[in-house]
């Protein structure tokens, strides 16, 4: 089955569990939230169903307490977005709107990812903490190894990409044909330096299950 559906362009966390890892997602809708009650049943109920759902899954990647945290967190995210219905209201601005929720989701996945990757809560936090540290940030290094160039086509290319994914009319100068073959080599050269300037960790993270 197709199991990626261009997970990252989720304008929601529950688009996002729909395009994420989908085998997995199925499963674990059909055999722990369904027969839980699902949202078949009282709000509270449902929210209690999809808190105890997203926790096993955590569980599922590992025993270790930052799993649960990361299932915790998409709980949390879930039950927000319930609440408030936010990216309904974002759709009411039309393209720049499911442009801004679309950040919104990235934004809120990678803070998890933190949690799901990291190897103890004080490495998590310490991570988190930087990335909030904007006085940190080292704009230099980044062009640098990447250069001002790549970074323009890859926005270019992720630009069009957003819009072809949701049937907006893209700029002309996304159609040209001479843009395509433009935007996969840039795609290329970014891949190829991602490998030769990442960061010395080798371990699978799949160890831990």
């Amino acid at each position: 089955m197709k199991n990626f559906a261009l997970p990252y362009f989720s304008r929601d966390i529950a688009e996002f569990w729909r395009r994420w890892h989908i085998s997995l997602s199925t499963w674990f809708r059909d055999y722990v939230y369904v027969p839980l009650g699902g949202s078949r049943v009282t709000p509270y109920k449902a929210h209690f169903n999809m808190w105890v759902t997203m926790l096993v899954s955590g569980l599922w990647h590992g025993a270790a307490w930052t799993f649960i945290a990361w299932g915790a967190l998409h709980a949390l995210y879930l039950s927000v977005e319930r609440w408030t219905k936010w990216p309904k209201m974002l759709e009411k601005f039309g393209p720049i709107g499911n442009m801004v929720a679309i950040g919104i989701t990235l934004f809120l996945t990678c803070i998890a990812w933190v949690y799901f990757r990291a190897e103890s809560f004080s490495q998590a936090n310490a991570v988190v903490a930087q990335l909030f540290n904007v006085t940190q940030l080292n704009t230099d290094y980044a062009m640098q190894k990447i250069g001002m160039f790549q970074f323009v086509w890859l926005g270019a290319a992720v630009a069009r990409e957003a819009f072809f994914a949701f049937g907006i009319n893209a700029w002309s100068v996304f159609q040209k044909p001479w843009f395509e073959n433009v935007r996969v080599v840039t795609l290329a050269v970014v891949i190829v330096m991602t490998i030769l300037f990442r960061g010395p960790g080798a371990t699978f993270v799949y160890f831990q299950f």
